[in-house]
């Protein structure tokens, strides 16, 4: 059974037994949301892009104030 997961969420007792049947390591709190259904592959790429900017940006300023604030050289 494939599907996506949320934590948190209670799940009607019928549907939480048969899941429970197929997995038995799953954690109390799991319930599939949608039977079939797979995360959007063109938010993941959009997400892990935003993440590498951002994380270029932070060292790009990190290291312009490093410079700024360090003596000149003899």
């Amino acid at each position: 059974m494939e599907g996506l997961v949320q934590f948190g969420i209670e799940a009607d007792d019928k549907r939480t037994r048969k899941i429970r049947e197929l997995y038995d390591n799953l954690a109390d709190d799991v319930i599939i949301l949608e039977e079939g259904a797979k995360p959007s592959a063109g938010r993941g790429i959009a997400l892990l892009l935003g993440g590498l900017v951002l994380g270029g940006l932070l060292i790009r300023s990190s290291g312009r104030k490093a410079a700024a604030s360090s003596p000149p050289p003899h």
